[in-house]
């Protein structure tokens, strides 16, 4: 039979468990203040921002980070962010876990979604963080967003090359189609048109083209239009460009040109 704990006993246990708790309190109020410190750190970094977990389960996103694609913390704390596009995404995983292998870093030049499916071309820089007293291992995610600077090198890349082809193609025709494919690579589109005025019949008619489709290359060299049937006739008229970002506005225009060309017109994100 078991002797039953004096008073002292007693006593001496629970400024033990007190302590223990006391000292508990202790170190989880330092991890907190910790966090918190290195929130406010995080959140003065210019660069977007994350840290996960090695699930790769978000533990804290900073300001830029919501700022670039969308997601706040809230709604995103201990959920994978769905932001690698589908192409990418063996190349993504095998980052990943070739990084907690080694537990090391990595730099790669890639791409990641916004959350309204906007397409960004990013540089990511991500490190293995070692576990602490305080937390456990994961990864930090530092991003650049370089969308802008390599559509910038895209444009001066295309221009260089129309300058340089420029005595190649004395025929205007062929100068046109020559910019027009540029344009459409470039634009990564189904097909880009140069639309001329002939003025004595005050008609619009295509000299230019380029279509993924031979076809309609052909066929949209046949076909003339009045200045109302085509948006380039009030860019002609009033002498200021014009950007559609809808088709649905005046979309009876929209659709009798696409039925003269023999395609259909979509609308579709523009990139930055």
């Amino acid at each position: 039979m078991s002797r039953k704990p004096t008073y002292e006993e007693l006593e001496r246990r629970v400024r033990k468990l007190e302590e223990q708790l006391a000292e508990r309190k202790r170190v989880e109020d330092a991890l907190i203040r910790t966090r918190r410190r290195l929130n406010t750190v995080f959140d003065f970094v210019a660069y977007p921002l994350v840290v996960l977990s090695l699930e790769q389960r978000v533990r804290y996103l900073n300001a830029g980070f919501v700022s670039l694609f969308g997601w706040t913390q809230e709604e995103m704390e201990g959920k994978r962010i769905p932001f690698v596009p589908r192409d990418v995404m063996r190349e993504a995983q095998e980052d990943i876990e070739k990084i907690i292998e080694e537990k090391s870093q990595l730099r790669r030049e890639t791409k990641r979604i916004t959350r309204t499916g906007r397409i960004l071309d990013v540089v990511i820089r991500i490190a293995y963080y070692h576990e602490s007293e305080y937390e456990p291992a994961g990864l930090l995610m530092i991003f650049r967003d370089v969308t802008e600077q390599k559509r910038i090198a895209r444009i001066n890349e295309t221009i260089l090359r129309i300058s340089t082809a420029l005595p190649e193609h004395p025929d205007l025709e062929e100068l046109l189609d020559f910019v027009d494919s540029e344009v459409m690579r470039n634009l990564e589109t189904e097909g880009s048109v140069a639309i001329l005025l002939d003025e004595e019949k005050q008609e619009l008619f295509v000299l230019g083209a380029a279509y993924d489709d031979s076809a309609t290359e052909r066929r949209v060299k046949e076909i003339r239009f009045g200045m109302n049937e085509l948006v380039a006739g009030e860019v002609i008229r009033t002498g200021k460009p014009v950007i559609v970002s809808d088709t649905s506005e005046n979309a009876e225009l929209h659709r009798e040109r696409d039925r003269k060309l023999g395609y259909r017109t979509r609308n579709r994100p523009m990139k930055r």
